[in-house]
């Protein structure tokens, strides 16, 4: 070979994530055959002939390498290129990798569904002046039905951690929010203009304003506000949010935004994972996705829909905040080993809580049991996380608002003995449907009054209904530890009704071998806590529901924004009903739980335990904080506080008290 052929040098970055390893050194030496020239590749001091395989894989280089090839000869040139070509298409392993913010919920890998929603499909036409009134009327009852959507997320408690149920109020205040509820009202009228489009008249100054902020929580609030107008526009047209269930094919949904309320609704249709391309660190969808241990990518940006198609491959790594767009099958299989090792890990967790639960005992000898309130089974894992000791209430009625419609006794068997299955040995507290009020499906009016057909009630009433819930739970019982729980029980016939109806479903399914799950009754009404030695002859337990036993106590709706001050459990009289209610529970054997919102109130759950509650159940978040104050705590020392706080005369003396148990 002419020593007078000029010298090509080129230098090429590798980019494939495994670097050369032994198939590119194959392909390199492989095209480096076809050319009549001399090739060398240099990795700094490291030298080797492209024709080597050896040699290639003694240079170590690994994805970013800076590579230098040089060629000597006739075709140097077109081996150059030919090389360069090989070494910077990856090998054929190249795939995008996007970079966005992680929450550090380990790895999903998944086929891509997009669901792109901006805002400039947005249908805008002028409407005549005799049709302001119908179209303010829409608009009215798009509101209300997100309204019970968002209700449904927590629906009479919390979801699975503390914030949670700030989500749900604040989207519900949002909605109360003058912005949704009655500046597009005005613009209707005074713009001639569609629900839609006023709507967006109403928000487009605020969202720019959110959007533009310097400030990293105001930006994070744009997401909110942005999707709660798409979801009210998506009510106007009567479309709902689209749901997958599990078809033996991953998905991972792919959004513009995430809010808190279609975090829920992807993980209840069973995505692996989540992407956004809006969304900061602070963002709710950030927050809510790792209460609910899905991982998730937000603010990889806008991009992501022209890089992204239906259908791609995708490994969201959320604790890197990595989005690998068609991976090759190394990197895929080299990612799902680390998800199996941390599922494997989980798992683990899972079996050593559920064998052995920490307990909780008081500095002076007292057992608390501390149990978890959820409304779906993706909940359990952050169960086991937390250590809890059983799930106190189990929402049933999620299942039957979620698609605004009447499941079936297979679904909802399959739910119970999935629910029971993954917790066993733990105790899993079922309470049956409380529809009604501010819980409705079907043809129910969305405004039930407070005191009207709800709960047991309305159970009652619908007994094929009710005992096809019965006999789902009857046959679900022997996965686990059972327990049914029914919602607000006026009467002892009301239980004996019950009673009857769980019997007749046991002779039709032939269970009768099969032992009766624990009845348990609910005391919300007032009236009830009078009936306890009453209703202790017909039910296994009690357990206390503080939300309604405040509202009910000081005749406040809940719904009732201008009055949400007024609705305090410190009042005197909810103090002096609690106490009324364990000593009543006491006389009768009967064990009592406490599921309402003030289970994980520090000041409460001490002032209870003080009194003699021995079971809180809360949101699974406030187990672990509850569990090390507990411990911390001496009820002896508390008793005399206690005894003042039961004999105070204002909220603001309670307060005062509660305050100083830190300090006993």
């Amino acid at each position: 070979m002419s020593a007078s052929h000029p010298i090509i040098r080129r230098q090429i970055t590798v980019v494939n994530d495994w670097g050369l390893h032994a198939r590119p050194c194959a392909a390199i030496a492989t095209e480096a055959g076809k050319h009549d020239c001399d090739i060398q590749i240099t990795n700094g001091k490291k030298a080797a002939s492209a024709n080597s395989v050896a040699q290639l894989l003694m240079l170590e280089a690994h994805n970013g390498t800076l590579l230098t090839v040089t060629a000597r000869g006739q075709r140097a040139r077109q081996a150059i290129d030919a090389i360069s070509e090989i070494i910077g298409g990856g090998f054929g392993e190249r795939h995008l990798v996007l970079k966005g913010i992680g929450n550090k919920c380990g790895i999903a890998l998944g086929r891509a569904r997009l669901q792109a929603a901006d805002h400039s499909d947005i249908p805008h036409f002028t409407i005549g002046k005799g049709s302001i009134a119908a179209e303010q009327r829409r608009l009215r009852n798009a509101l209300q039905a997100v309204r019970r959507q968002f209700e449904q997320l927590s629906a009479g408690g919390d979801m699975p951690d503390a914030e949670i149920d700030e989500f749900r109020h604040l989207l519900l205040a949002m909605l109360d929010d003058a912005l949704f509820s009655k500046e597009p009202l005005k613009l209707i009228a005074s713009e001639n203009a569609n629900a839609e489009w006023a709507l967006k008249l109403a928000l487009d100054p605020v969202l720019a304003a959110l959007k533009n902020s310097p400030e990293e929580l105001l930006q994070a609030r744009y997401s909110d506000y942005s999707r709660l107008m798409q979801r009210i526009i998506a009510q106007l047209d009567r479309a709902k949010v689209p749901r997958r269930r599990r078809r033996g094919i991953n998905h991972v949904l792919i959004s513009i935004e995430l809010g808190p309320a279609e975090v829920v609704e992807a993980v209840r249709a069973g995505y692996e994972g989540l992407v956004a391309a809006d969304g900061t660190r602070t963002s709710h969808a950030t927050i809510l996705s790792r209460s609910l241990l899905v991982p998730a990518i937000v603010g990889c940006g806008e991009q992501i829909f022209e890089q992204i198609n239906e259908n791609d491959m995708l490994i969201v790594d959320s604790d890197g905040g990595l989005l690998h767009v068609n991976p090759s099958d190394e990197v895929c299989q080299r990612h799902r080993q680390i998800a199996r090792e941390q599922e494997e890990k989980r798992k683990s967790a899972t079996r050593q809580s559920g064998k052995v639960p920490p307990s909780t005992e008081t500095r002076d000898g007292h057992r608390i049991q501390l149990l978890a309130n959820i409304e779906v089974p993706e909940e359990i894992p952050n169960c086991h996380k937390q250590g809890v000791e059983g799930i106190g209430l189990f929402r049933t009625e999620s299942l039957f608002l979620e698609k605004d419609e009447i499941p079936g006794e297979e679904d909802q068997y399959q739910i119970y003995r999935r629910v029971l299955a993954e917790m066993a040995p733990l105790p899993v507290t079922f309470r049956t449907m409380d529809l009604g009020y501010d819980k409705s499906i079907g043809k129910m009016s969305a405004t039930v009054s407070a005191m009207g057909l709800r709960g047991i009630r309305y159970c009652l009433r619908n007994p094929e209904l009710f005992k096809s819930q019965l006999r789902a739970l009857l046959r679900a019982a022997p996965a686990g530890n059972m327990r049914i729980m029914l919602p607000m029980v006026g009467t002892a016939e009301e239980v004996q009704a019950t009673r009857a109806l769980i019997e007749d479903g046991r002779a039709e399914l032939d269970l009768q071998d099969q032992p009766t799950p624990q009845i348990g009754v609910m005391i919300e009404i007032p009236a009830t806590i009078h009936l306890i030695n009453s209703l202790a002859q017909t039910c296994d337990f009690f357990s206390v529901g503080s939300n309604d036993l405040v509202s009910y106590l000081l005749a406040i709706d809940r719904r009732e924004s201008q009055l949400s001050n007024q609705h305090d459990p410190r009042h005197p009289a909810v103090i002096s009903a609690l106490k009324d209610i364990l000593q009543r529970a006491r006389q009768t054997g009967k064990p009592v739980t406490l599921c309402g919102e003030i289970a994980g109130d520090t000041g409460f759950a001490r002032l209870l335990a003080t009194l003699g509650l021995a079971s809180l159940s809360m949101v699974p978040d406030r187990i672990m904080p509850m569990r090390k104050l507990l411990k911390q705590t001496s009820l002896k020392s508390l008793e005399h506080a206690v005894g003042k706080a039961c004999q105070a005369t204002d909220s603001e003396q309670i307060v005062e008290i509660m305050s100083g148990f830190d300090r006993q």
